[in-house]
């Protein structure tokens, strides 16, 4: 005698068939944990029963036939009863998320295994801004866990949703609780790298000045002026673990005398080395470039901190790099106002930094930019422009360091605007973009690059920017691809005076070529300063920049981004 189920769930009916071979039993009976609950019908002994007197839970099932004195009893069947709705436990990504990766998985975890035939294209849907796209839908071998996989890759700048029809089922026919499904979600143009970053907390926070690096893997390593309060205040350096912001090490820079850090500079060696330096003024005017190298747990000193040589000299500015056999350099402009400025070169040897030398400059003039290079052959390329008086004419410099002295790098005239900017490409060809006026009367950015045989070459008639009107367009950072192509990161503001975006152009050797979407100011916040700037792949890469919470100018956080793509 073999009993049979028509399933082994339910939460109501099931067709109980019994078949008794050769036997005519005068009675069949329907045994739930050994109590009898029906009696089958002859000469059929089939039934459709109901299951609405038993309680949620498992129970054994048997039959028992009798003929005469003789009793029969079948194997066991197990029933479970349920007559709860499944539901969503888990949804990635979350609701109301809105900065998901356009490569964020799209997964949904239901409280108990769903009938498979149940899951379907049409019971389980994508939408993007409310319009069906084609996706995968598929249900993991437990049941439990459904992923859908977009058909193409999910657009930015679009919110998405999945619904899920209550024509889904778990095993026992109970129906999806869909009453509360709310599943959607934002895509942006840009990701953040976390949260904002800073010293202390949002309401006190004022990020003054920072420095961006990219260590071997290709994380961004940051390092920043900040602090609650002047006895806090120092230079924090923090490095991005693939999850969250690690601050390494203790606070650099703090001094018991009241000071001011006026600059920080990062760097990562190709070994993977983390160097940073500041420049400290304390309030007996003493000044002082330190810099930190990092160990496994903690951060020593680099040599002693380099000081002025002039009594009444300040550091207008300063340049830390390092070279690509590992040559550690520090180039400082020292100003006296009205008596001298100069351009000096330290490199470390020997456990010290030792002066190379220095390049006279004209104290009556204001340094308007100073940026530093180091050639395929270790050697230093400098250039600065100086300005004759606020929104006097601009003069470029350049000079590269050949061992003993500096040697002129010839440059055309920058004209009456700065800033100017400058990077070597893989052929130690020098690049060099400058602002000049369009005729609609904004700014638009030049970009040269020096050629053995012409002198200089203009990379197309101007970038054009992004928006008509008098607007200004800068060039902030000059970098290159992994194909060695030159890029351009320009901020621009959508009307004049309003807070700037930044956006990215690619030199093909015939004109300039945009790179995604521009990176557009946070709501309630307005970017601050120039972005510092690297590519980390043919279509990707990293900007940091500071950004002023709306009506709180001394309120400011570092913000770290990348494309959505």
């Amino acid at each position: 005698m073999t009993l049979s189920l028509s399933r082994a769930i339910t939460n109501g009916d099931v067709d109980v068939r019994v078949s008794v071979a050769e036997l005519v039993p005068e009675s069949v009976e329907l045994l739930v944990d050994g109590v009898p609950a029906a009696t089958l019908p002859r000469p059929s002994y089939e039934l459709r029963w109901s299951t609405h007197d038993l309680d949620e839970g498992q129970y054994i099932i048997t039959a028992r036939a009798s003929i005469g004195d003789r009793v029969y009893v079948s194997a066991a069947n197990t029933l479970f009863v349920d007559r709860t709705a499944p539901r969503l436990v888990t949804q990635s990504p979350r609701t109301g998320d809105q900065d998901v990766s356009v490569h964020a998985p799209i997964q949904a975890v239901f409280s108990e295994a769903v009938e498979p035939s149940s899951v379907t294209a049409e019971s389980i849907r994508l939408l993007v801004n409310q319009s069906d796209i084609a996706a995968g839908v598929r249900l993991s071998a437990d049941g439990m866990t459904v992923t859908l996989t977009p058909a193409t890759q999910l657009p930015v700048d679009s919110d998405v949703s999945v619904t899920i029809a209550p024509s889904v089922t778990d095993m026992a026919g109970n129906a999806l609780d869909v009453t509360a499904l709310d599943w959607q979600w934002g895509i942006p143009r840009h990701l953040l790298y976390g949260e904002s970053i800073s010293a202390g907390s949002i309401e006190a926070s004022d990020v003054a000045k920072f420095s961006l690096a990219l260590d071997g893997t290709g994380r961004p390593v940051v390092a920043f002026v900040d602090g609650d309060s002047p006895s806090s205040r120092g230079v924090y350096v923090m490095r991005w673990t693939g999850v969250t912001w690690e601050q390494l090490g203790d606070v650099l820079g703090m001094s018991a005398a009241e000071s001011v850090i006026k600059a920080c500079s990062l760097w990562v060696t190709p070994e993977g080395e983390i160097l940073v330096a500041w420049n400290r003024e304390v309030t007996d005017g003493a000044d002082g470039i330190h810099v930190y190298r990092w160990g496994v747990s903690s951060w020593s000193a680099l040599g002693s901190p380099v000081t002025l040589e002039q009594p009444m000299a300040k550091f207008e500015s300063f340049k830390f790099v390092v070279g690509p056999q590992g040559e550690r350099w520090l180039v400082l402009h020292e100003y006296a106002a009205d008596v001298s400025a100069g351009i000096h070169v330290f490199r470390w040897g020997e456990g010290r930094w030792e002066r190379q030398g220095e390049t006279s400059l004209n104290p009556y003039w204001l340094q308007s930019s100073f940026n530093l290079m180091v050639d395929s052959s270790g050697r230093l390329v400098v250039v600065w422009a100086l300005q004759s008086g606020t929104g006097g004419g601009v003069t470029p410099y350049s000079k590269r360091w050949v061992g003993t002295h500096f040697e002129d790098i010839p440059l055309r005239p920058a004209g009456a605007v700065v800033p100017v900017v400058s990077e070597l490409d893989g052929e130690d060809r020098l690049v060099i973009a400058k602002p000049s006026q369009d005729f609609e009367g904004g700014v638009r950015p030049w970009i040269e690059r020096s050629h053995a045989a012409e002198g200089w070459q203009t990379l197309g008639l101007g970038v054009d920017g992004m928006y008509p009107g008098v607007t200004d367009a800068m060039v902030e950072v000059l970098d290159f691809d992994p194909a060695g192509q030159l890029v351009a990161l320009l901020s621009e503001p959508e009307i004049a005076g309003g807070p700037v975006n930044h956006y990215v152009r690619r030199w093909d050797e015939t004109s300039w070529v945009s790179m995604g979407a521009p990176l557009l100011p946070r709501p309630g916040a307005t970017p601050v300063g120039p972005a510092q700037f690297f590519m980390t792949g043919p279509e990707q890469w990293v900007l940091a920049r500071i950004e002023e919470s709306e009506g709180t100018p001394s309120r400011r956080h570092l913000y770290v981004y990348r494309p959505n793509n």
